[in-house]
């Protein structure tokens, strides 16, 4: 979206010399330099770090923000010593998302759900009981997660359904919550499709409760493979401990 700047004064007499020197071949061009250099200067990851603490923005939009990728914003959240709210917040919520997928097992899930299921080896496990969509905007993240699965000799996951859904958030609904594009998609196909947004984000959650879209965290998935006897005691025990290693709050 252009943004428009006020410039006069001295400012405005410095960029006009600049151009007329030839260093510039316009002013837009010298303001849009000087705010490239300005960001170039600032500690994006730690003003990415502020911007989630305060509580408004969802986890992917504070790695957009600090460049980095999911997984490293959360390395870097705990290098702070801080811990981010991802996991399911209490039993209840557990239960309540698990008896969801006993009603409609068709899911999407969003990049942290995503990351979740690949860094644990629970995709293996999906597709059969559920079936699987993934927002179109995030091709790019699964064929991250993909190759590492290939490095380390795993086959990939060939039972994603790609979809795209359009904007369906209000202006004011997103001001609630900072999102980047995905989240917002994968919100989207949700509520166009009648999808279950899995969703490991808890603030992204509380947003889908308040517009009354259907979400769960991976762990309710967990509870629901184990109910419907894809893995056993023993797998179940072992997906707890790795999910609380991510970290996820695992009640």
């Amino acid at each position: 979206m252009p943004v428009s700047v006020d410039i006069s004064g001295w400012l405005e007499e410095v960029l006009r010399h600049l151009v007329e020197a030839g260093i510039y071949p316009s002013i837009a061009e010298a303001v849009r330099d000087a705010v490239r250099r300005f960001i170039e200067r600032l500690d994006l990851r730690d003003l990415a770090l502020k911007v989630y603490l305060n509580g408004k923005s969802s986890l992917n939009y504070a790695a957009y923000i600090a460049r980095e990728s999911f997984e490293n914003m959360i390395t870097y959240i705990l290098e702070k010593g801080y811990f981010p709210e991802l996991g399911a917040e209490n039993k209840d919520e557990v239960i309540q998302g698990a008896n969801l997928l006993k009603n409609n097992n068709r899911i999407i899930l969003d990049v942290s759900s995503l990351y979740t299921v690949y860094t644990t080896g629970l995709v293996d496990k999906l597709s059969n009981v559920l079936k699987v969509h993934i927002p179109s905007s995030l091709i790019y993240d699964l064929r991250r997660f993909e190759l590492k699965r290939l490095i380390y000799g795993s086959r990939p996951f060939k039972s994603f359904i790609s979809i795209s859904g359009r904007t369906y958030l209000t202006s004011k609904r997103r001001g609630e919550l900072l999102l980047t594009q995905s989240d917002i998609e994968s919100i989207s196909c949700a509520f166009e499709n009648k999808l279950i947004l899995v969703s490991d984000d808890i603030r992204v959650r509380r947003l889908c409760k308040s517009i009354n879209i259907d979400s769960c965290s991976s762990v309710s998935l967990l509870y629901f493979i184990y109910d419907n006897k894809v893995i056993d005691v023993d797998e179940f025990e072992e997906f707890r401990l790795k999910f609380s290693s991510i970290p996820l709050i695992v009640p």
